[in-house]
């Protein structure tokens, strides 16, 4: 005779729900499944806001950076560089001047040449 025991092994039935809650727990599946779809869209839109933000952080500070140290530009003529930027910006979206044709003027006006990626980047996002 073995010293073990032996245990019998209890049979797990499901648990019996009604018709109703059911029902309603399928709902809230559903309204579960909606809510992430929203979280996961404002997360993608987040991430270009955030992106854009750290792309003009990134730009604004080398710019004035690079006229600090080449130029000497003091607080007030890099405070009027950013604002005139702004200006430009705000133009473009206003649609009272785009920036490819920005670039055109500058193209035009300097021995600046702009690589056609990037004018094709400006064209297909339509600013």
């Amino acid at each position: 005779m073995s010293s073990k025991l032996k245990v019998k092994k209890k049979t797990r039935f499901p648990v019996q729900t009604s018709n109703q809650a059911a029902h309603a727990f399928g709902r809230a599946m559903q309204n579960c499944q909606s809510q992430i779809k929203d979280m996961e869209q404002k997360a993608y839109e987040d991430g270009f806001t955030v992106g854009e933000d750290w792309s003009n952080t990134i730009n604004t500070v080398t710019t004035m950076m690079a006229l600090r140290r080449l130029y000497g530009f003091s607080t007030k003529r890099l405070l009027d560089v950013v604002r005139t930027a702004n200006k430009y910006v705000e133009m473009a979206n206003e649609g009272k001047m785009s920036v490819l044709s920005m670039m055109q003027d500058i193209e035009e006006n300097t021995d600046v040449r702009f690589d056609e990626m990037n004018k094709n980047l400006v064209k297909k996002m339509g600013v």
